[in-house]
């Protein structure tokens, strides 16, 4: 039989090839192991990112929406305001208004009572300038003689009804009167009782216009001087 030698160098080469094949053997598994280990943990990673980011979202969603709350709260807090604003000014102005108006009020009763005494102060004043105003259309010369034709029937009248219980009368009238009075029935004219008796005199310090009745007890005149102090004194003391 045949034997085969094989170098001694080449016998360890082999071994050391063998025990090389083997470690790698053996170690393939940890590798193996190692591997498999790190897929659960990449998926773990994965899972965390994607929760992380969900919550990331959420994060802003609920920002958003709280910004949007507050953003709203603001706008009805600045309306709010506003109208508290404007029932305060409200309230302020109508306070003031009321106070503006009392004030008016004040000034508008003060004037008015001082316009009445500086009226009464004046009264008087104005009451003698009225009867000198008169007087100056009185004494004027006034073309129309039926007027005073008029003033006078009307005096006459006025004062025989004062009258009416005497027997005799006589009237006073002015220069310029007489004759045109004396054409007149009077008793007729006023239906004046059958029992009264009338006469006419002549008064040259009489106007056109003025009369003076005179009976036994009485004697009543109807000046104009007369009657415009009549008139004074009424006004003066009412």
């Amino acid at each position: 039989m045949t034997q085969i030698r094989i170098p001694l160098k080449s016998r360890v080469k082999g071994i050391q090839n063998d025990n090389n094949q083997q470690q790698k053997k053996n170690s393939n598994p940890a590798e193996t192991r190692r591997q498999n280990s790190d897929k659960p943990l990449q998926v773990n990673r994965t899972t965390h990112n994607q929760t992380l980011q969900k919550e990331n979202h959420d994060l802003k969603n609920r920002i958003e929406i709280l910004e949007q709350s507050l953003q709203q709260a603001r706008e009805e807090t600045f309306l709010s305001g506003i109208e508290e604003g404007k029932e305060q000014l409200r309230h302020e102005l109508e306070g003031q208004i009321y106070k503006e108006v009392d004030a008016l009020k004040s000034v508008v009763s003060t004037v008015r009572d001082d316009f009445t005494k500086e009226l009464k102060k004046l009264h008087p004043h104005v009451v003698k300038l009225a009867k000198i105003m008169a007087q100056k259309i009185l004494n004027a010369e006034l073309k129309n003689e039926d007027l005073y034709n008029d003033i006078l029937m009307e005096q006459i009248s006025r004062i025989l009804h004062e009258l009416m219980d005497q027997e005799i009368i006589t009237i006073h009238v002015s220069s310029q009167q007489i004759d045109w009075i004396m054409t007149k029935d009077l008793e007729k004219e006023f239906h004046l009782p059958g029992s009264i008796k009338i006469k006419f005199y002549e008064d040259r310090n009489l106007k056109s216009g003025e009369c003076i009745l005179e009976s036994t007890n009485l004697l009543v005149e109807g000046k104009f001087a007369q009657q415009l102090d009549n008139i004074e004194s009424q006004l003066l003391n009412s």
